[in-house]
């Protein structure tokens, strides 16, 4: 089978990785038409991984902008075009959106080629993980919404990498199957320390540092916990937010260690060795069912503070991966710490999270199977 996948973001790039090895260990072939900008460095991308396919995208350098959603409007224009010119090349072709103008140009191609197999990845919900509550339902974010819901159907195939987005598209689906498929890491279980110290808590955060995350709520946590323990807050990563996150944490009492940028798997893990928890606190407006910090944390065997629903909520109280937060929540307990959960998280991410596992569910879907 020739499978032709497609993405616009360079972050969503281990997941095409992931799909491009599954495809290839399976006998097919595979490429990747992907976006030359980078999104979160907001730089132009010169090289392409091998079975890649860079098309040119326009500039922008915010996320919440004009230009940001013409680069998108743009782009799916010429990867379509291509995929038109091509058709006859490709036996399966599978769509990571957003952006949601690829749901209703990949829509276009299924009805002009109804050979071709169409699978439809939500990778994110836009605009409703948009932290823009009060204009989620006003144009012009409704047509954003709309491309999607309006489309989708046309899939033979949907996925979605979190639950709570499948239980959100399922309405619209009438007969078209659809699987949750997580995203994942090819990680060996993690070797766990033996101890961590007593006299302090050592929290980490992990990621972009956005508009989407609650620092607010970040430095409630960290004040609650430091009226049992002192606290260390570690910072993988950057963003626009990053000087609001380091003043909310100070002005809550943890001592700041900031990182930068992290891509070393041995290096970050280095540092998630020594905390007690990772920081998974998004605003209550984002639908999100699991983020790639979390992954990255379970991957680690790091329990969270967490305040994602849906997913998240879940495999963290049933699986005893850490916490959620809610008013009543017992920080004496947090501070208390229970080894445990650092096995529980490991054992839960060696089930859930791996390449096998996600390689196992891709290739079980109908459209490989009919």
């Amino acid at each position: 089978m020739n499978i032709c996948i497609i993405t616009a973001f360079d972050t969503n790039e281990p997941r095409v990785e992931f799909l491009q090895r599954a495809f290839l260990e399976a006998g097919h072939s595979v490429i990747a038409l992907v976006s030359d900008w980078k999104h979160i460095e907001k730089v132009k991308r010169v090289e392409a991984r091998e079975g890649f396919r860079l098309f040119h995208a326009l500039p922008y350098y915010k996320n919440l902008s004009i230009d940001r959603i013409l680069s998108h409007i743009n782009l799916s224009k010429k990867i379509f075009a291509y995929v038109d010119k091509h058709h006859k090349e490709i036996d399966l072709l599978w769509v990571i959106f957003p952006p949601n103008t690829f749901v209703k140009d990949a829509a276009k191609i299924k009805e002009k080629y109804p050979e071709i197999k169409l699978v439809l990845d939500a990778n994110d919900y836009w605009p409703e993980t948009m932290p823009v509550e009060k204009t989620k339902n006003l144009w012009p974010l409704t047509i954003w919404r709309d491309l999607r819901n309006n489309h989708i159907n046309a899939a033979d195939q949907v996925v979605t990498e979190c639950q709570l987005f499948e239980d959100n598209l399922k309405p619209l689906l009438n007969n078209t199957p659809s699987k949750t498929i997580y995203l994942a890491r090819d990680i060996e279980r993690p070797v766990l320390p033996e101890q961590l110290p007593d006299d302090r808590i050592t929290l980490c955060y992990l990621g972009a540092i956005n508009s989407i995350i609650d620092i607010p709520r970040i430095k409630e946590v960290i004040a609650n916990i430091a009226k049992y323990k002192p606290v260390t807050l570690h910072i993988i990563g950057n963003g626009e937010n990053l000087d609001q996150l380091v003043d909310a944490a100070k002005a809550g009492g943890a001592a700041v260690l900031y990182h930068g940028l992290v891509y070393d798997q041995a290096e970050k893990k280095q540092i998630l060795d020594q905390c007690h928890y990772g920081l998974n606190i998004m605003k209550d407006t984002v639908v999100v069912g699991l983020t790639m910090k979390s992954l990255d944390y379970f991957a680690c065997g790091l329990p969270i503070l967490n305040t994602i629903k849906a997913d998240t909520w879940k495999f963290t109280e049933e699986e005893k991966l850490g916490y959620n937060i809610q008013p009543e929540t017992d920080y004496e307990q947090i501070v208390s710490y229970d080894m445990s959960m650092r096995e529980n998280t490991a054992d839960f991410y060696m089930k859930t999270f791996t390449y096998e596992v996600f390689k196992e569910n891709v290739l079980s879907l109908p459209v490989f199977n009919k």
